[in-house]
């Protein structure tokens, strides 16, 4: 297990906590965006992810979308290659329900109190959602479209958080090398 995969296990063994402590709460749902002007200082205090937005986001958004994105010109061959890309999906999915949760990056709480942050953690939900349908139908035109919706989620959300550093520099660009395409 390389230095990637164990960080992406510690976000999904957070992520897991963050979802298991919501579950028996009928006053918001994890699939819920958290509404952080209703929640009292200490349950918020207890609520904050222990890692920040763009660890999230580097962790499980980039690693989950560039697969989801090269599959929309080469169709998983493998009943394997289908899992793996069903897995990527149900992360982008988890990663829009851990961004409607604040965070502990410098400037995660500003963010959070903005409306548009938790829009763009829906709509993440959402594309990984639309994702996890297209692998189910096997089909490359709904991969595409999944992939088109996450490429609107992702480039609307940088430009009103993170215009001049789409990735916080830790991946570089998110477009796919050429040589990803062959």
């Amino acid at each position: 297990m390389d230095c990637n995969d164990r960080h992406v296990s510690a976000l999904l063994a957070v992520a897991f906590a963050t979802l298991m402590t919501g579950c028996g709460s009928s006053e918001k749902t994890v699939s819920q965006p958290v509404d952080v002007t209703a929640v009292d200082q200490a349950e918020l205090a207890a609520s904050v992810l222990p890692v920040s937005y763009n660890e999230v986001m580097v962790a499980l958004v980039n690693e989950a979308a560039d697969p989801i994105w090269k599959a929309a010109w080469r169709n998983p061959d493998s009943e394997k290659e289908w899992r793996q890309l069903e897995r990527r999906a149900f992360q982008l999915k988890l990663a829009g329900t851990l961004l409607s949760q604040p965070a502990s990056g410098p400037i995660d709480k500003q963010w959070s109190l903005r409306p548009e942050w938790n829009k763009w953690a829906t709509q993440l939900t959402l594309a990984g959602n639309a994702a996890i349908s297209a692998v189910d139908s096997r089909s490359q035109e709904d991969i595409s479209r999944a992939g088109d919706m996450i490429v609107e989620v992702c480039e609307g959300c940088h430009l009103d958080f993170k215009p001049d550093l789409p990735t916080g520099g830790n991946y570089g660009e998110l477009s796919l090398p050429p040589s990803d395409l062959d």
